[in-house]
């Protein structure tokens, strides 16, 4: 079942700044694997991470937001998402890797 893919600001900004850092070649990627993520049958898959998403400040009173994590192929980069039935929001998209609850 196909979802439909939101994009959110701060994934936007978010992706300009990591192609000006990384380059073209691991933007695509990351568009690739948002792309599976609105046309996958299920979500989370199982190697998803569920956990907080960075503070892009790094401030430790930020309020943390839970979201799935997921890494995309051969890169240092993760997508941060909200799922459900008939969408998938894309949160996030950083290369500072999730670190799981517990």
């Amino acid at each position: 079942m196909a979802r439909f893919v939101r994009l959110t600001p701060r994934y936007l900004r978010h992706a300009r700044l990591l192609l000006t850092r990384l380059g073209e070649p691991a933007i695509r990627d990351a568009g690739r694997a948002v792309d599976e993520l609105g046309a996958a049958d299920e979500l989370p898959r199982t190697d998803d991470i569920y956990t907080f998403v960075p503070d892009p400040d790094g401030r430790p009173e930020a309020v943390r937001l839970p979201a799935h994590a997921r890494r995309v192929h051969r890169r240092n980069l993760w997508i941060w998402y909200w799922p459900t039935d008939t969408e998938v929001q894309v949160v996030d998209l950083t290369d500072e890797p999730p670190v799981p609850f517990g």
